[in-house]
């Protein structure tokens, strides 16, 4: 009887963990990108969108938007920037949805989409161009009140910043680091990605006090390895936190100066309710 009613013990607890596990799943939250119906890259609208003149360069201007998905979760940064060279507007820094896929037109020319071709929850993702000269001149003034590198978690109801438990998202490489790294050129510009180097993703905590890293190319130790695919990162160690924030290199940067497009897209961001 004592062994039987153990046993029966056993199972009890066995059937709440597996309860308690679904349940925890009924909490998960993962990000919607909006569907797009052309083949494009979607910075905000116009009207909703800060604009000012690039503190470098004076004949660009940029527009800066806080993109929303449609879950309303998690807002990005984004700016999109005219040249003036007849390309029209680009991503000029943070994050776009993007639904390229290696046609026509001035981004997917030059391989600023997914190398995958396509996104890994729905057509839709997100690309992130981390434009180190910007986020320099907003360190300088702190007044401009824009970041180029963010993500920030709301309350879906009141809009206003949430904090939830990370637990990961898909990552992909560009198309043009892809190329980049295998064949030393970026779109006409010579690349220095050599061997034992690896060009790193750093996710950190809003708070900044945590961090994960990821290897998008890893030429260490004998390895050749390229993300050419969607690849789950798990930042479950990130904790509870109301954003992410993201930095990119390689081991051997030399200086500030990273020779290799500094592109990556995500997609299937997922957190947790407390």
């Amino acid at each position: 009887m004592k062994s039987r009613a153990y046993l029966l013990s056993i199972l009890c607890v066995a059937i709440f963990a597996a309860c308690s596990n679904d349940e925890q799943q009924l909490t998960l939250h993962v990000s919607a990108f909006p569907t797009l119906n052309t083949e494009t890259e979607y910075y905000g609208k116009p009207s909703d969108a800060a604009q000012w003149g690039d503190p470098d360069l004076t004949f660009a201007v940029l527009d800066y938007n806080k993109l929303h998905d449609e879950s309303g979760l998690f807002e990005f940064d984004c700016y999109s920037v005219d040249w003036g060279f007849g390309d029209g507007t680009i991503l000029g820094g943070g994050f776009a949805f993007s639904n390229l896929s290696g046609g026509t037109g001035f981004s997917n020319d030059y391989g600023y989409y997914a190398k995958a071709g396509h996104g890994k929850i729905g057509a839709t993702y997100a690309t992130m161009y981390l434009n180190y000269m910007y986020r320099y001149y907003n360190e300088l003034d702190t007044d401009m009140g824009l970041y180029s590198d963010e993500v920030r978690f709301l309350d879906a109801q009141t809009g206003q910043p949430a904090a939830y438990q990370v637990h990961g998202f898909y990552v992909n490489n560009i198309a043009a680091v892809v190329d980049a790294i295998r064949t030393g050129s970026a779109n006409g510009f010579e690349v220095d990605f050599r061997e034992n180097d690896a060009l790193i993703l750093t996710i950190r905590n809003a708070e900044g006090t945590r961090s994960v890293t990821y290897a998008l190319a890893d030429y260490q130790d004998g390895k050749t390895f390229v993300n050419e695919d969607w690849e789950w990162v798990d930042l479950t160690s990130l904790g509870v936190t109301t954003g992410l924030r993201f930095d990119l290199a390689t081991l051997h940067t030399e200086g500030q100066n990273v020779t290799i497009p500094t592109y990556f897209c995500i997609d299937g961001l997922t957190v947790a309710a407390l």
